[in-house]
């Protein structure tokens, strides 16, 4: 299952995503409004999670890859969040991108094609 755009691929991850997913969660930057940068072990444990929701759902944050060139540059996608919230049950649209793809619209195209993907 992919969703294509017309610059990015979201998709299953691959275990070429596990390195730049490594850096992109150690970033400082990135991770301002998390509690905290996550490990490798952390990372790991989100890709299996993220991946087992996946299949188990059919939609999820699927890893976000650029066409030209081919390569990964975060998440993008659906997911239902593991917490209660005031407003529970829902689906949130999200996404986690390296620092070096910020400013660029590949959140807001991706998550347009994840939302079209959701309702339809």
């Amino acid at each position: 299952m992919e969703i294509e755009t017309d610059r990015l691929i979201l998709r299953r991850w691959k275990s070429s995503d596990v390195e730049p997913f490594v850096s992109l969660n150690a970033d400082p930057r990135v991770m301002e409004f998390f509690p905290a940068t996550l490990s490798r072990t952390e990372t790991e444990a989100m890709i299996s999670t993220v991946e087992e929701r996946i299949g188990r759902d059919g939609f999820g944050f699927w890893a976000a890859e650029l066409k030209e060139p081919k390569s990964f540059i975060g998440f993008i996608g659906l997911n239902v969040p593991g917490y209660p919230l005031p407003f529970s049950p829902c689906v949130e649209v999200g996404w986690r991108l390296a620092f070096d793809y910020w400013g660029k619209g590949y959140a807001k195209e991706g998550a347009r094609a994840a939302l079209v993907f959701g309702f339809q």
